[in-house]
């Protein structure tokens, strides 16, 4: 016999809850002794709400990430306010920004927003690897910064050089002044090179907080391009075809 094997596991499936289950192997083949080995495995996927009540400006709410490592995880979310009459809506009141960190081994979806009048709906899901990048996974690296008033671009730099071909940027801004929701309050995110991250819109007017994650994915291959318009839609020509089952 062998005194050591490997044990291999894949995921097929977890508990509804967005914690780790635990799977325990044994050697029942007899012998003189019995190998135990304990895995534990954690969700994908991690759903929750961190909604925003009246007179919030910021809430943090705990993700069940193992050690609290956000460097192979990014979040996703949505809002929707909840005005409680027209002076509600404005900008500072509904434009959320939420972000991932991490504090003494304990990992958060941290959503902001300039003002509290008003209570904010916030539905997040934080997709995790287990590997990174390097290993076959992703690596994200996460970023903030302020757009001044009177600026129309800020970049924010990376710590680490990524591969723009294997890398997708995900960001989200709240606005920190203004009245009306204008084209001040929109911009858009693009990697410019392999450590920046530039942030653009056309208009300015309104002071802007924005957070950036840079995800890199191994094996994916990321195309870009740009595109403007006026109407209800627009079409980017310029991309490459793709297999969109993948």
């Amino acid at each position: 016999g062998s005194a050591s094997l490997v044990v291999y596991a894949r995921g097929r499936s977890t508990s509804s809850a967005n914690l780790g289950v635990t799977i325990t192997a044994t050697d029942t083949s007899g012998g003189h002794t019995v190998g135990t080995q304990s895995l534990t495995t954690y969700p994908l996927v991690r759903r929750g709400n961190c909604s925003l009540a009246q007179n919030d400006t910021t809430r943090s709410c705990t993700v069940s990430i193992p050690g609290g490592d956000i460097s192979r995880s990014f979040v996703v979310f949505s809002s929707t306010g909840n005005p409680n009459d027209s002076s509600d809506i404005k900008p500072t009141n509904q434009n959320v920004e939420c972000h991932l960190v991490s504090n003494i081994g304990t990992a958060y979806v941290v959503c902001t927003r300039g003002n509290s009048t008003g209570s904010m709906s916030v539905e997040y899901q934080v997709v995790s690897w287990g590997r990174s990048f390097s290993n076959g996974g992703i690596s994200v690296q996460h970023v903030s910064g302020a757009l001044a008033s009177m600026a129309t671009t800020v970049d924010l730099t990376l710590s680490q050089p990524v591969a723009t071909s294997n890398a997708f940027v995900l960001f989200s801004s709240k606005s920190l002044d203004g009245a009306i929701n204008d084209a001040s309050h929109f911009a858009t995110a693009a990697l410019i090179d392999a450590s920046t991250v530039r942030v653009t819109r056309n208009q300015t007017a309104a002071a802007l907080w924005v957070s950036a994650q840079v995800v890199e994915f191994s094996n994916a291959r990321v195309d870009r391009s740009t595109t403007s318009g006026s109407g209800s839609s627009v079409s980017v020509a310029s991309l490459p075809s793709r297999p969109t089952e993948r």
